[in-house]
């Protein structure tokens, strides 16, 4: 077997196990996921910071098309977050949570939650506003969930972490 055609071989069978695990159904509990905060380089407008974070495992279900949130530091240690969740077509249930967590003692701890759920449609958000206290890590997470005949789909999103200091 030629080179040529060994290399083209390897490649197919990593797209092959790419491809299975992004299709593969995943339950993430957006809530219980624990990341040490990363260095943000968010855009900064004004006085406003926004962080977002986009990215939802599974990245394409059956039904779940996808979601998302953001969270906004609108200065003297004031946020906003905001998220969605996503469907390809309406479902029986749709529903987001939405958390704001702290950094503190290698964990994420949650300090505001909102959720909002629907039935039989294919789009839902929720948002809110929250106080906090200045110098720690802070970030948003969101929890999709998805019901359609009987079968489930569920997904996670993170925004990364920001400092809030007091300005």
């Amino acid at each position: 077997m030629g080179t040529l055609k060994k290399k083209w071989l390897a490649t197919v069978a990593v797209m092959c196990s790419c491809l299975a695990f992004v299709v593969a159904p995943l339950s993430v509990n957006a809530a219980d996921a624990v990341e040490e905060p990363k260095t943000v380089s968010a855009a900064k407008t004004s006085d406003v910071t926004e962080v977002m974070g986009i990215e939802v495992e599974p990245r394409r279900g059956t039904y779940l098309q996808g979601g998302s949130c953001q969270m906004v530091d609108q200065g003297n240690c004031k946020v906003s977050l905001s998220g969605s969740t996503e469907a390809y077509e309406p479902v029986d249930f749709i529903e987001i949570s939405l958390y704001l967590e702290r950094y503190e003692g290698g964990d994420w701890v949650i300090v505001k939650s909102a959720s909002k759920s629907a039935r039989n449609s294919s789009h839902v958000s929720v948002s809110f506003s929250a106080t906090v206290e200045p110098g720690y890590n802070y970030r948003a997470a969101a929890y999709h969930h998805i019901l359609k005949d009987g079968m489930t789909e569920t997904g996670g999103s993170f925004t990364t972490s920001t400092t809030i200091e007091d300005n």
